[in-house]
């Protein structure tokens, strides 16, 4: 069975330390904008932190794309970055949370690294832990 940890960010909440679970996948569940400032915080924390493959679903999957791909290239320049660097990323903005979760067990993978955590990040206005850990933990 697969691992996984969910972060319920509202507002401007301190981006905790999840350094230990790298590398992993991460969801990005987007249901509330941010600022362009908090979209590449946030982008880049995960891919500072050990973010592999990211899988987004929700509002502005295209800008977030772009901007995890900037942090990926700020981290390691493109002619200098090695297979086992590149960030995978997939985008969702309208397939539903259980779609996504099967999506995301089932066929997130990376080319060159073994990902076996997965971390939710739920940008909302309310937290939805108790639903994401059980349709998670039912698929």
């Amino acid at each position: 069975m697969q691992s996984m940890k969910y972060i319920w960010l509202a507002d401007a909440n301190d981006l905790p330390d999840i350094n230990q679970y790298a590398p992993f996948k991460a969801l990005l569940s987007v249901d509330e904008a941010v600022s362009t400032e908090r979209q590449q915080q946030i982008s880049t924390w995960l891919v500072i932190m050990g973010a592999m493959h990211v899988t987004i679903r929700g509002k502005d999957c295209l800008s977030w794309k772009e901007s995890i791909r900037q942090a990926n290239l700020d981290k390691v320049s493109l002619d200098e970055m090695r297979p086992e660097q590149f960030v995978m990323i997939t985008t969702h903005p309208s397939e539903g949370l259980r779609n996504v979760f099967r999506q995301l067990k089932k066929h997130a993978r990376h080319t060159h690294v073994d990902l076996d955590f997965t971390i939710i990040v739920h940008l909302a206005k309310q937290s939805g832990d108790i639903e994401y850990h059980s349709i998670f933990s039912r698929l």
